[in-house]
């Protein structure tokens, strides 16, 4: 899917539910999507790679170097 300003606000909705931690967690259970807090947090970097705006670059690595670091 090409970026557009859909997918700019989805990543602001993304970065924005980020916790503290670096990881996003799971509101509710609907495998396999929503299956756990590493699930969430692998495929919101995945999301931020692919469709941050070159705006957010230094926002981005930030945010992925964050979870990165919860991950491991």
């Amino acid at each position: 899917y090409e970026p557009d300003a859909s997918t700019d606000l989805a990543v602001h909705q993304l970065a924005f539910r980020q916790e503290r931690g670096g990881y996003w967690r799971v509101d509710d259970y609907r495998p396999p999507q929503e299956y756990s807090s590493i699930a969430a947090t692998a495929l919101a970097i995945r999301g931020l790679q692919t469709y941050a705006p070159p705006g957010r670059t230094k926002e981005r690595k930030e945010r992925i170097a964050r979870a990165r670091t919860w991950l491991m």
